[in-house]
């Protein structure tokens, strides 16, 4: 079901990203679509409310009526088409889609950078140079996580893709051959 709806919100991300670039306003769309996803995701109660089969259109279209003339026309009309297909759920969802859609056009590339203790930096902007030139793009922006329990190494993920180099890692692979034996 959860693959359904990412496949059902990348479908309406993609028509909102082509006529988005059509305008020449794909970033000034990611911008509104960001702001409403924080209102969305602060204000939890909306996102029930206007999912509440309890309450009628009418009341569902004056809770939904606040959110526009927030945004360009454009936004205001995709909102509407998520409202009438009871689909403003995927709202995150497409939020996201959105944005990778974009940094892919400019090739660049935001990913998570997993080690046992934070980088500093330098360290971080020197793996996001090494990334971004081993992958081809003009840029990474890494978040830092630390996690401990990978003891030491780094686990990056940037556009689905994954490079686990972490001790933890090379200790269960370790193990695994150790059981095969």
């Amino acid at each position: 079901m959860k693959r359904d709806k990412k496949l059902v919100g990348k479908k309406y991300s993609q028509a909102l990203f082509e006529l988005a670039l059509e305008q020449e306003k794909a970033a000034i769309v990611l911008d509104e679509l960001k702001a409403l996803r924080k209102i969305f995701q602060e204000v939890p109660e909306l996102r029930i409310a206007l999912r509440d089969n309890r309450l009628s259109k009418e009341q569902k279209k004056q809770l939904f009526s606040f959110l526009q003339g927030q945004s360009s026309q454009l936004v205001e009309n995709f909102l509407n088409v998520l409202f009438k297909a009871n689909r403003i759920e995927l709202l995150s969802l497409i939020v996201d889609d959105f944005e990778q859609r974009l940094l892919n056009k400019a090739h660049k590339a935001q990913g998570i950078v997993t080690t046992a203790i934070a980088l500093a930096e330098n360290q971080k902007e020197n793996l996001e140079q090494g990334v971004a030139k081993k992958f081809g793009f003009t840029s990474v922006e890494f978040t830092n996580k630390v996690d401990e329990t990978i003891i030491g190494g780094v686990i990056i993920e940037v556009n689905q893709k994954m490079i686990d180099s972490s001790v933890k890692s090379q200790l269960q692979k370790l193990e695994k051959l150790l059981i095969n034996v």
